[in-house]
């Protein structure tokens, strides 16, 4: 299953998206199951090389592993206050920040039970 990982808010959502790209890239688990995806750039607006990173999810080990990667990660003082929001494939979303770890992993593997 695959779902959606953007930034929502940071000091730099740019530069905080690319070292979650690089960050959750460094995880051997999570080798291959990583792609980013840009959106629609709007008339008048640059727009980023990258905005949303897709995480290819099959099972208990790979959740694990991503939240994981996201502790380390928040766990960075210049990423404490970034707001991430992972998006499901039938559009549910779930705004996280450092402190709803529990709450990302959560709502990850609910999605996942109810596929099997």
């Amino acid at each position: 299953m695959d779902f959606k990982l953007a930034v929502v808010q940071g000091p730099d959502p740019a530069e905080v998206f690319a070292g979650l790209v690089q960050w959750l890239g460094d995880e051997e688990e999570l080798r291959g199951a990583l792609r980013t995806e840009s959106a629609p750039i709007e008339p008048g607006h640059l727009g980023f090389l990258a905005d949303t990173l897709v995480v290819m999810l099959g099972g208990g080990a790979a959740v694990g592993a991503v939240i994981g990667s996201l502790r380390g990660f928040f766990s960075r003082p210049q990423h404490r206050d970034a707001l991430m929001v992972f998006e499901r494939p039938d559009g549910q979303q779930l705004e996280f920040g450092a402190g709803q770890i529990d709450h990302a992993e959560a709502f990850l593997r609910r999605a996942l039970e109810q596929q099997e």
